[in-house]
């Protein structure tokens, strides 16, 4: 019995960019590399802090959170707000439990 003949197809020398440019193999995979480790760095540092750190440090963390996430600044405590009450903004501020 015979087999027939397999066709070899060339080894993969990176991810097409375009119609002529390529992106090098070792390029493509630290790219990929660091779109996993950034983010899961800043993660963990994060968490650090807000487990490890000061009454500051854990108020500037979620200052930070707070900013990303385009929220606005709750009120400082014992400052008169009626809409405090609404919101449950006011009543966790400066409390780490």
């Amino acid at each position: 019995m015979r087999r027939a003949p397999v066709a070899r197809t060339p080894l993969p020398i990176g991810w097409k960019l375009g119609r002529r440019r390529w992106l090098p193999v070792p390029l493509g995979a630290a790219l990929a590399a660091a779109d996993v480790i950034v983010p899961l760095t800043v993660g963990l540092v994060l968490l650090a802090a807000i487990l490890r750190g000061s009454n500051e440090t854990y108020e500037r963390v979620f200052r930070l959170l707070r900013w990303i996430t385009n929220r606005p600044e709750p009120p400082a405590p014992g400052q008169d707000n009626p809409d405090a009450a609404m919101t449950g903004y006011g009543h966790h501020v400066g409390f780490r439990g």
